[in-house]
């Protein structure tokens, strides 16, 4: 009795809500890999930019006295930290993008 049409027809919302969720979870985990993209974009942008500052302040500092120890410079040791900073956040959003494109190498759940 569960097969016959008035019972299909009564339970036809029930698929189409099933069908609805499923697509809209497949649609976020889509958004949230292109911010993840996006975020990776600028952190590569923003990695050069610092990469350029530490080149202009090495320059700087060696037109001053080339001998000079550039290694105990503060602007250049806080340029570094902000340099391994960015590295983590990059390699942490490379990671999370791998997970979310290939999730079958990480878990045995279907994807979308």
């Amino acid at each position: 009795m569960a097969n016959d049409l008035r019972y299909k027809i009564e339970h036809m919302g029930d698929s189409v809500v099933a069908a609805v969720a499923r697509l809209t979870g497949c649609l976020q985990a889509s958004g949230r890999g292109v911010r993840l993209t996006y975020d990776m974009g600028w952190l590569r942008w923003e990695k050069d930019r610092l990469i350029k500052k530490l080149g202009k302040r090495l320059v700087e500092i060696r037109k001053k006295s080339p001998e000079a120890d550039v290694a105990g410079d503060p602007v250049i040791s806080g340029l570094f930290v902000e340099l391994l900073e960015i590295e983590e956040r990059f390699e942490s959003s490379r990671q999370r993008r791998e997970e979310r494109l290939e999730p079958w190498r990480f878990t045995h759940e279907p994807s979308c």
